[in-house]
């Protein structure tokens, strides 16, 4: 699978949209022949080895709600409002909060 990297990501957002988790970090950057400190530029494509699953709940998360992690923090809370639980399963409330339970 190939990924365009978006404005303000890194090679963890691109791990974190793709996986759901950091595990496969140091893969990803072996795949593309990048360190973990580079910076990406916008539109740059990377190779993701998507036989490796991740966290699906996370990925769903993210796809659900059109959420591609970026270090834009200023503008999260309007971009995206969830609520975290412990638990297994997430449903969507309200059509903008996110539960785990």
């Amino acid at each position: 699978m190939i990924v365009r990297v978006q404005t303000k990501q890194s090679i963890f957002d691109i791990t974190l949209q793709s996986f759901g988790q950091l595990d496969n970090l140091v893969q990803v950057c072996k795949d593309n022949n990048i360190s973990i400190s580079e910076e990406l530029e916008v539109k740059q494509q990377l190779i993701i080895n998507s036989e490796k699953e991740g966290n699906q709940k996370i990925k769903d998360f993210y796809l659900l709600n059109s959420v591609k992690p970026n270090n834009d923090f200023v503008n999260i809370q309007k971009r995206v409002n969830f609520v975290f639980e412990s638990g297994d399963n997430f449903i969507l409330e309200n059509g903008n909060n996110i539960i785990f339970d």
